[in-house]
Order: structure tokens, then sequence, then C-alpha cells
């Protein structure tokens, strides 16, 4: 984990960056909140950085590497923590929460996700890795994945396709198994400009928490909202913060116990 911002005896935020992406995708949120929460980000080899270290591509051993180093980190020691998926990096969160709870270690006071299908129903790019470079930036330009802008960079290209193929890769990996629901909030945010998810996707994440699900809607943001809506963001998770300190709110340890399939909470924008 990287540290993006060190803020003594402040709750600790977990982030997950989505495909291709380093710690920069969360440097608009951790500018506005650097005072308010220790932001940790994954900073993974083979992208940005690391560039020259071999890539993990391989799903479950990351997951056990990642959950390790959260255990491991100074304030688990009962102290209220987040854990926020970008994209793609929300699988990483989620799995690494379930990782947490089966080595009996605290849980997160919530599961915050960002534009992301539930894991059960999202489409894993399979063989996206291997394409041959211009059909690969053709895909992403389809699916949303670059600004056309940056897509005609060829700078731009060179540096960010071997994590780009690293990340298609590692999530191609990924085999969601049904198990026993987190005992964990889920708050799902997309932008209202995001038209590549459908509600049902979103609303999928109920079945992955005994807790009622959110869904928040942001104003104007289309896909990338820790860059557009850092602050949004931030109030969000100072309210799940808020509320997992208050009395009655849910327990700092997760429990196998319970059903899925609550009911879900739409918002229609982010309010604090």
């Amino acid at each position: 984990m990287r540290v993006l911002a060190e803020a003594p005896a402040r709750p600790e935020v977990f982030l997950f960056p989505h495909a291709g992406a380093s710690a920069a995708g969360f440097a608009p949120f951790a500018r506005a909140w650097a005072a308010q929460f220790r932001l940790l980000c994954t900073d993974l080899p083979g992208r940005m950085g690391r560039m020259t270290q071999p890539p993990r591509i391989e799903f479950e051993p990351l997951i056990a590497d990642l959950a390790a180093e959260i255990a491991a980190e100074p304030g688990r020691d009962g102290s209220p923590y987040l854990l926020v998926g970008s994209c793609a990096g929300a699988f990483l969160a989620l799995e690494t929460a379930r990782a947490l709870r089966s080595a009996r270690q605290p849980g997160p006071a919530a599961l915050v996700v960002l534009s992301c299908a539930a894991p059960d129903v999202a489409a894993l790019p399979y063989g996206i890795a291997q394409l041959p470079s211009p059909v690969l930036w053709d895909y992403l330009l389809t699916h949303g994945g670059v600004p056309s802008e940056l897509a005609d960079d060829a700078s731009f290209r060179r540096l960010t396709e071997p994590a780009l193929r690293a990340d298609f890769a590692l999530f191609a990996d990924y085999r969601h198994r049904p198990g026993p629901p987190l005992d964990t909030p889920v708050v799902v945010l997309h932008g209202a400009a995001d038209d590549g998810l459908r509600r049902g996707e979103l609303l999928g994440w109920r079945r992955q928490s005994t807790r009622p699900l959110e869904v928040r809607t942001v104003p104007g943001a289309g896909r990338w909202l820790a860059e557009e809506a850092p602050d949004e963001l931030g109030r969000v998770i100072a309210g799940c913060l808020s509320r997992s300190a208050a009395p009655g709110g849910p327990p700092m340890s997760d429990s196998a116990a319970g059903q899925a399939g609550q009911p879900a909470t739409w918002r229609s924008s982010v309010s604090g």
C-alpha cells in the first residue's frame, strides 16, 4: 500500500483504483481530504511507478497479500476503517474484505463502490490483455475506458498500456464465488452521466451484504468519480465513518450469519 495522505489519529481509508490506473487516479480526492483521513492506495508491481517489476496477474494470491498487509497496519487496533474500490478495483476491495473476515480480522466500517456492476453479474475482460495494441485501444475507446484525447497520445499509450494489460489479465483471473454476505454496509456511487451501467447491475451489490444497500447517483459526473467528484466521495466516506461510530452503528467485525437481498435505498444525489 502506498500512503497518499498521512493524517495522524485519523481513520484509515484503503483505496483500490480502476484497471490501468495508479494512485494518481485518487489524487484529487487525496488533495481535498488529506487532513481528514489517512489514505492508503494499492500500488501493484508492473504498474506506473513499479513498471520494471514483474506484474501481479493472479487474483487470489494478490487478495491474500492485500488482506495481510491491511491487517498489519498500525491502525488495525479496532479503529474504524473503510475500503473504497473504483470500477474493477471494487472487486479487489470486496474480496479483500472477505479474506479479512476469513482471517477473523476486524472488518471495514463500510465498502464504498464507485461505478462498478455487482461481481456476480459483471462482464470480466477475458482475452482483452492479449489483444493487439490497435484493437486494445479501440476496445477502450468503445467501452469508455479512456478519454479519446488521451488515447490519441502516443506517449500516453506507451506509458499506460503495460499497466492496462496487467490489470486486464488480473481481473480476467477473477472468479466470484458465492459465500455468506458481509455484515458490512455497502454504498454504491455512480455518475448520472455514466451510461455504461444498468440499475440492476448496481442493485446487485445488495447480495454482498446483510445490510440494506445504498445506491447514490452523483449529478453531472461520469465514470471516474474519484477525479470528477472528490468532495462528494469524501462526504460519503465521512458519513459512513460517522454512522459506524454512533450507538447502534455497524460492528467493526464481520459475521458470517445473515441473509443477503436486503432492500436498497436509491438516492438521486450525494448529500453530506
